[in-house]
């Protein structure tokens, strides 16, 4: 019988503890959601691709068989000889409605003579602010990742952009792959 009664107290106490259990949701937290940049290895089907990618001149583009681990097959690199970016950086749009979104942005990269950067830009009309800027400042592939908060106004547009680095003297050139940008919450 006490065998019996233990059991009974044990399953109401437990039941009457279960709903005040939560998940934890706060950013850093939260389970890994959905990447957000559907081209994030340059490749389709095991073939080179910038589809999804925006591109105005790819001239300065080049894919590579040189990836991180688990970045497929391909990535690309970039040659930079301007002080910022040019119309042949890629750009990659991610579309989000106004307000305030917790994002963790991430990209693997690697950089020969000048860091290159991957940037997060906030673009209302002419008017671009970068938003978040990870820096490629190791020569092995190396990932590099930033959680944020990303404030967004009637009529903001979100994208990011990747850089090759370099200046007019001196060429730079800057790999990247597995480029991701994570919805982790909306505030």
């Amino acid at each position: 019988m006490k065998v019996k009664s233990f059991w009974i107290i044990f399953l109401v106490v437990g039941i009457a503890l279960f709903p005040g259990c939560e998940e934890d949701t706060s950013p850093l937290k939260h389970s890994e959601g959905t990447n957000l940049v559907q081209n994030p290895s340059f490749e389709e089907n095991g073939e080179p691709s910038l589809d999804s990618w925006y591109v105005e001149d790819s001239s300065q583009i080049t894919f590579s068989m040189d990836t991180p681990p688990n970045g497929g097959k391909w990535s690309i690199f970039l040659h930079a000889v301007h002080y910022g970016p040019m119309p042949e950086s890629p750009a990659y749009y991610i579309p989000l409605s106004p307000g305030n979104h917790v994002i963790k942005f991430s990209v693997y990269g690697k950089y020969f003579a000048i860091p290159g950067s991957a940037l997060l830009i906030v673009q209302q009309d002419s008017i671009r602010e970068v938003a978040s800027e990870l820096v490629i400042t190791d020569s092995v592939w190396t990932e590099y990742v930033t959680v944020d908060t990303v404030s967004l106004s009637e009529g903001d547009s979100l994208y990011i952009l990747l850089y090759g680095g370099g200046t007019e003297v001196i060429d730079g050139i800057t790999y990247f792959d597995l480029v991701k940008l994570i919805l982790l919450d909306e505030e």
